[in-house]
């Protein structure tokens, strides 16, 4: 099953965890191939990737610095903020200028069945160097993965679990639980944010 990308408005800070038998691979961001020395480095979070050219960061408590975007946690170039669990997290952009996104992609440990239910549970905080915040923030499962370098806009797809509309992120202090169930429509084994 495919995680779609988590469409995140603003700076939020997103850490994914779903309940029950987690189909997630490294869902804390626990496993990867080297410390990140700064920014841009999300594909050193296995299997993580961003589907697009835009440059989610991947931030640790073992980055090495310094760098000229420092990916640190509790404290970096956001802002501060520890991991939910762990010691890791995935940081985004949900909105910049002119109509930029990034998303965050991973192949899930096993497609989902058709008509059975799932509840996806994951959480976000809003950065503190952020000026604005947002409610669009969601998950995309799909059949396939999602590519789309031409392109570091808006991606069109509909997320099956997402926060509810006007239900502004501001606090850059606390994880926000988003979570929600869904009914599969079979085959799906990623998941975008």
């Amino acid at each position: 099953m495919k995680f779609n990308s988590v469409i995140l408005f603003s700076c939020l800070l997103l850490f994914l965890k779903s309940e029950g038998q987690n189909l997630v691979p490294n869902p804390s961001f626990e496993l990867f191939t080297s410390c990140p020395t700064d920014g841009a480095q999300l594909s050193l979070a296995i299997p993580w990737f961003s589907p697009t050219l835009n440059t989610p960061d991947f931030c640790h408590a073992c980055y090495v610095g310094p760098s000229a975007l420092p990916v640190d946690v509790p404290s970096n170039y956001f802002g501060y903020q520890f991991a939910r669990t762990g010691s890791g997290y995935a940081d985004l952009a949900t909105f910049a200028t002119p109509n930029v996104r990034e998303y965050i992609e991973v192949k899930l440990i096993d497609s989902l069945i058709q008509d059975r239910s799932y509840c996806v549970t994951f959480y976000v905080s809003n950065a503190d160097s952020c000026r604005l915040a947002t409610s669009r923030i969601g998950a995309y499962f799909s059949t396939d993965s999602i590519y789309n370098y031409n392109t570091g806009l808006v991606l069109n797809y509909l997320p099956q679990v997402e926060n509810l509309f006007g239900n502004i992120i501001t606090d850059a202090i606390n994880w926000t639980k988003i979570s929600g169930v869904f009914t599969a429509g079979g085959g799906k084994i990623y998941d975008d944010r």
